[in-house]
């Protein structure tokens, strides 16, 4: 029998029955808090990647103890290198005539509840050897010959004392997202003393997750920043939220976009900033990586939480099944190797559908999760999940149950009133924000777009969009794999391939006709929207703003128990292997 574990939490009991796990969990918070220095060097340079070598005073260099860096540029184009800080290192060049110029260095030691920063300048280092490199500045250099390198050394070393700005903020980052991980634990502890589910599900579940990860990780890794739609954007972005829990004003000048006239920070819901820039601050400590490979961790870690949260209070052969069905599919593997607004508001959307359709949370539960997650989505998951959500409510309480709406209302105001406040903090806080400073965000947003977007805003719908063929045929093929800036296309094996999967999951996996048509209603509902903000906006046409619509297709698919499922999950993961392949075959 399924119980619902958020309604029957005894955080008592739980408490009393793993206190060797908290215990566990205390000591290694105060082991890391005490013992864990983490130190970073970090170049603001020019070029693309070096190979780095470390020095090992035993064996020297060696090439088993190097690393190829990607330098991490940010929108005012400066660009940085991150090391992990060591006393003695080496900057390999390429042959082709390749500059090295360093133009600050700072040195960052960092722990979960402090982070020091020092700007050392080039002062800061010592040159030890220039190999076939030509001096043509401090601190600049080009290659002129075979292996070319300068080996540096920090002045005092990596160990050595620094001062500079501390910024004990991590602490509060770090304790704000233990109190999220020790609530995700003890729910899914309750799940796992009081399921009957099987181990092979436990075992599926893991192996799914297992394989998601590491598709992530490879993409993660290789994928530069450059190539990603808008992840500078999105970064920035971020960056409000290492220091604030609440959103910036929209009178601010903080983090404007030249051209859209503010940033993705300002007048969204925009809770996925919030818990991804938390956990990045946290990861940026504890391990020497740049910032936008902090941001990419953090946002699988916290994709990987929510997709067990989902597991622990539903059915997990549901959310096996949807993880294998989102890895057929490469645009949303894509979305999952760099930091972005989709990734994060396609699983907080698979929370909200799930609750809302779960047979085994009590009402009490789905309507507070259903409000408070579905009304912080951003505006096109907003728009379509939260109604199929709201219509598995509906369908369970209204029609099977045969309660009217009316009565659930009265029934569970105190209920449905915190989860619109909870879920509504940001349209809150934006609506005081206009209270006290008059302006909007619409406003702020004409005040400061470049005049040729404005001119776009005020112009009249661009209606020949309806009827350009194009703007489907992109649409649909980048819903199925477009990578890179929306510029590599696959080879159109693939993507008959992919209408092949979407024809055949509709056919044998989504059960009835009704589902069917209820899911292809979702579909032209999204491509309509989609449509909309095209002809007002001028906005490109992109399938990943058809992903909610696709979460519902590939949910209705993913609740199925036909046994043709996992055979077309192996072929579906496998020819998406094949694509990435290729993909990242081409831009490395």
């Amino acid at each position: 029998m399924k119980v619902d574990a958020l309604e029957r939490l005894d955080v008592s009991a739980l408490v009393a029955r793993n206190w060797g796990w908290l215990l566990l969990f205390v000591v290694a918070a105060v082991f890391f808090g005490r013992d864990v220095d983490r130190s970073q060097v970090e170049f603001v340079t020019d070029g693309d990647r070096y190979q780095v070598y470390f020095f090992d005073p035993s064996t020297g260099y060696r090439e088993y103890n190097s690393k190829t860096f990607k330098v991490e540029r940010d929108l005012q184009g400066v660009s940085r290198l991150v090391l992990a800080a060591t006393d003695r290192f080496r900057l390999d060049l390429d042959t082709v005539p390749q500059r090295l110029k360093i133009n600050d260095v700072r040195l960052v030691r960092g722990r979960p509840f402090q982070r020091t920063e020092s700007v050392l300048g080039c002062s800061g280092i010592s040159v030890l050897l220039e190999h076939h490199v030509s001096r043509i500045g401090d601190c600049d250099w080009v290659s002129n010959g075979e292996d070319p390198y300068v080996e540096i050394a920090l002045n005092g070393g990596a160990g050595s004392a620094i001062e500079g700005d501390t910024d004990h903020g991590a602490a509060i980052n770090f304790l704000f997202l233990a109190g999220l991980g020790s609530l995700l634990f003890l729910v899914v502890k309750t799940r796992a003393a009081m399921s009957d589910e099987r181990a092979g599900d436990r075992m599926a579940l893991m192996f799914s997750l297992l394989v998601y990860c590491i598709a992530s990780y490879v993409g993660i890794a290789l994928l530069p920043t450059t190539l990603a739609p808008d992840e500078l954007l999105h970064i920035e972005s971020a960056k409000w939220y290492v220091d604030h829990f609440l959103p910036p004003s929209a009178t601010s000048d903080l983090y404007r976009s030249p051209y859209w006239g503010t940033n993705y920070v300002l007048g969204f819901p925009d809770l996925s900033y919030l818990l991804i820039a938390k956990a990045a601050t946290v990861i940026e400590v504890l391990f020497p990586v740049d910032w936008s490979s902090s941001l990419r961790y953090a946002q699988l870690l916290i994709v990987m939480l929510l997709a067990l949260f989902v597991a622990a209070i539903t059915d997990r052969r549901v959310v096996t099944s949807l993880v294998l069905l989102f890895l057929c599919v490469p645009q949303i593997v894509f979305v999952s190797h760099y930091f972005n607004g989709d990734l994060l508001n396609l699983f907080m959307a698979l929370v909200v559908i799930s609750v809302a359709w779960s047979e085994s949370l009590r009402v009490r539960s789905r309507i507070l999760l259903v409000l408070v997650i579905g009304l912080q989505l951003k505006t096109h998951y907003l728009a379509i999940c939260l109604p199929y959500a709201l219509l598995g409510l509906y369908s369970s309480l209204c029609l099977s149950e045969g309660e009217r709406i009316s009565t659930v209302m009265k029934r569970y105001p105190l209920t449905i009133l915190s989860g619109v406040l909870l879920g509504g903090w940001r349209n809150i806080a934006n609506w005081m924000d206009y209270l006290y400073s008059g302006v909007s965000f619409r406003d702020a947003q004409l005040q400061h777009a470049d005049p040729a977007y404005v001119a776009i805003l005020s112009a009249p719908p661009r209606i020949e969009v309806l009827f350009d063929s194009d703007w489907y045929l992109s649409s649909f093929l980048s819903l199925y794999g477009v990578l890179g800036g929306m510029n590599y296309f696959l080879d159109y094996g693939f993507y008959f391939f992919g209408l092949g999967f979407f024809v055949f999951c509709a056919l044998y996996l989504v059960p009835g006709w009704g589902a069917r048509f209820l899911s292809f209603g979702f579909i032209l509902l999204n491509v309509t929207a989609s449509l909309y903000y095209s002809v007002t906006t001028d906005y490109q046409a992109q399938g990943r703003y058809l992903f909610p619509s696709l979460l519902i297709f590939l949910f209705l698919a993913a609740r199925t128990a036909n046994p043709i499922l996992y055979p077309l999950f192996f072929v579906g993961v496998f020819v998406s292997a094949v694509a990435w392949v290729g993909f990242y075959s081409a831009i490395t």
